[in-house]
Parts: structure tokens; sequence; C-alpha cells
């Protein structure tokens, strides 16, 4: 059922997915280039909770072979 339902949906429906697609990328960039893509959540004194780049070396793949 749900292999019909997969198939049924990406021939009929692929131009739904493509403008979604497409939408989502435009409302980004948007906000990137207006003023609202400087809106800082919390407010003007706001500080993050934690650095940047304390979770990066456990991202890494090398980080991956040494767990």
């Amino acid at each position: 059922m749900f292999d019909h339902l997969r198939k049924w949906l990406t021939s009929n429906l692929d131009w739904f997915f493509i403008i979604s697609g497409n939408v989502f990328v435009l409302v980004c960039l948007a906000l990137i280039v207006t003023p609202l893509g400087n809106v800082r959540i919390g407010g003007k004194d706001a500080e993050p909770d934690y650095t940047y780049f304390a979770g990066s070396p456990c991202c890494s793949p090398p980080a991956w072979a040494l767990a």
C-alpha cells in the first residue's frame, strides 16, 4: 500500500515537492537579506549559553573513530 502511495505521490505531485523546496530556499534567502535576519532571539542583551565551537570536535568524523 505504501509503495503504491509513494509512486502515486511522486508521479502526480512532483511539481508540489519542487515548488515547496524552491519556496523554502527563497524564504531563507529573504530572511538573510531583510532586516528580519538581524533579529536576535532573546532580545538585545541575550548571550549564547554555549560557545559556537564547543561541540564541533564531537561532530567531526575522526571523533567518531575514537568513540
